[in-house]
């Protein structure tokens, strides 16, 4: 793999999963403390989140990320050696890994607080020409399409986050062997 995305290359590939990373990560955790400080927040009726420990798990995730993010964009700018990449490398399979659990962590709490989305569905629903058959149908319908788009994202986010792992497994494999390289030539013996 000579290129991220076909046409960017490795390095600035790196440079912009980095900052995606980064700012994800700063986003997720900062999310995570204004949901553990407010409490408004964290007691509203149809959030599969409400609970304080899934929250605080997610912060140091994310803060892991951030952090991890943050050592890579720093590795690729200012410390761009083989040895540096290839700690973020291992780095970003651990995001990659985050991600992933986040991701499947989703779609498990939209499955088991379904009974829950449904019953609060159906209380809130304010319809009064509307006759209970009608109103489980639209909760149902409701609940589906909140279902597959989960899923469609959880796996685009998947197939994503790999892929950027493999480009910077890619560009600190490269930048290893551009070193190897440049080590091989000056050390030949001379005739």
């Amino acid at each position: 793999m000579t290129k991220c995305c076909c046409c960017i290359p490795l390095k600035i590939g790196v440079i912009i999963i980095s900052s995606l990373w980064l700012a994800g990560g700063v986003y997720q955790t900062t999310n995570g403390i204004i949901n553990i400080i407010s409490p408004d927040r964290t007691d509203e009726p149809n959030r599969v989140g409400n609970i304080r420990g899934p929250i605080i798990a997610a912060i140091v995730l994310y803060g892991l990320v951030t952090i991890g993010a943050a050592f890579g964009l720093f590795v690729v700018l200012f410390a761009n050696t083989p040895k540096m990449l290839s700690i973020y490398s291992k780095i970003a399979y651990c995001i990659a890994a985050i991600y992933i659990i986040s991701n499947l962590v989703e779609v498990i709490a939209i499955v088991l607080s379904k009974s829950k989305f449904l019953e609060d569905c159906k209380v809130y629903s304010n319809s009064s020409t509307e006759s209970q058959a009608e109103k489980d149908s639209a909760c149902l319908s409701m609940y589906n399409s909140i279902f597959k788009y989960i899923i469609i994202v959880a796996v685009i986010a998947i197939l994503l986050v790999l892929y950027y792992t493999t480009i910077i497994s890619a560009y600190a494999r490269e930048r290893k062997a551009n070193e190897d390289a440049k080590h091989d030539q000056n050390h030949q013996p001379h005739t």
